[in-house]
């Protein structure tokens, strides 16, 4: 099975603070605003990167979603559930008011995944998903809208949707546009699947890559997971970094001009590694965090050092 890989690109415009020192540890300066690094910055600035392409860009790896599968919204709802937490908690609340602290106390990553679909429900309304799952636009119903298996067994991704896109897509292929069915005529999409279906099957990746390479007709090689950070894209964004242990993990995000927030090459602390040190900071003797861990209260972890 080939491996999606979405990338989320932000094209946050220049963002500026007041001057401010916090604690005298951290100053925002008017004068001198954090830019937001965007996608633009890179070898693909310029070109279209709509829908499907832009989203099997390497960064995070999933998986494929047709009309056999159900995509699952725990972990976007989950990450919105968990800002609430933080939202409701940031709040002095008086006597009597706890009602943003209660309502969190309920499974907020129900709302949180129904609001990331709000698409969904907007865009029933224009027709978008009047047929059954996988035959609508963006199901995998549409054959400018889905991915397809090379000759040496790989995948390109196609989001042509927009006319200029479509037609810059077919030229890619070296189709005719007159002798090929409507885009947009939906009991014409099984025909016009088995075309693109052959013609893609008759290249291998490499070579789709190269001819649609430099083109706005919304196609992308499928990349597999390992090879995300070598992508060239990545590599000059240096989006992937390797910690001490040699385990490589995404950059922090997004990436600011005045303030990049320099990752930390540190292994990954294990679980209650710092459990007894962050006990110490707030006043408890050893021998109350000795207790603490016979009872099963907390966890404590000893890392030995790696000579």
């Amino acid at each position: 099975m080939c491996e999606f890989l979405w990338l989320l690109r932000c094209d946050g415009e220049a963002g500026s603070w007041p001057t401010r020192a916090v604690e005298g540890k951290s100053r925002f300066d008017l004068r001198s605003p954090n830019r937001i690094r965007t996608g633009r910055s890179s070898v693909h600035r310029g070109r279209a990167r709509h829908q499907l392409p832009r989203h099997v860009r390497p960064s995070v790896p999933a998986g494929t979603q047709r009309r056999e599968a159900l995509r699952a919204a725990e972990p976007a709802g989950g990450l919105r559930g968990r800002r609430a937490h933080l939202c409701a908690g940031g709040r002095p609340c008086a006597a009597g008011e706890g009602e943003d602290r209660e309502r969190t106390g309920h499974r907020c990553e129900h709302e949180g995944a129904a609001y990331v679909g709000s698409f969904l429900w907007k865009s029933g309304r224009i027709g978008l998903w009047d047929r059954p799952r996988g035959q609508n636009m963006l199901d995998s119903g549409a054959p400018f809208y889905d991915t397809y298996q090379t000759s040496d067994r790989k995948y390109m991704a196609v989001g042509a949707i927009e006319p200029q896109f479509y037609r810059q897509l077919l030229e890619g292929l070296e189709l005719d546009v007159g002798k090929l069915p409507p885009q947009m005529s939906f009991e014409d999409w099984p025909e016009l699947r088995r075309v693109f279906t052959e013609r893609f099957a008759s290249k291998s990746q490499a070579e789709w890559s190269e001819v649609f390479n430099g083109t706005d007709a919304c196609v992308t090689p499928v990349l597999t997971f390992h090879q995300v950070s070598s992508h060239p894209h990545n590599q000059e964004r240096a989006s992937f970094i390797r910690d001490a242990s040699g385990d490589e993990s995404p950059r922090p995000a997004p990436v600011l001009s005045r303030t990049p927030a320099e990752p930390s090459l540190a292994p990954d602390p294990v679980i209650g590694q710092n459990t007894a040190e962050v006990l110490r900071e707030y006043g408890f003797t050893s021998a109350e965090i000795d207790g603490m861990q016979a009872s099963g209260a907390v966890e404590v972890a000893l890392v030995r050092a790696k000579l």
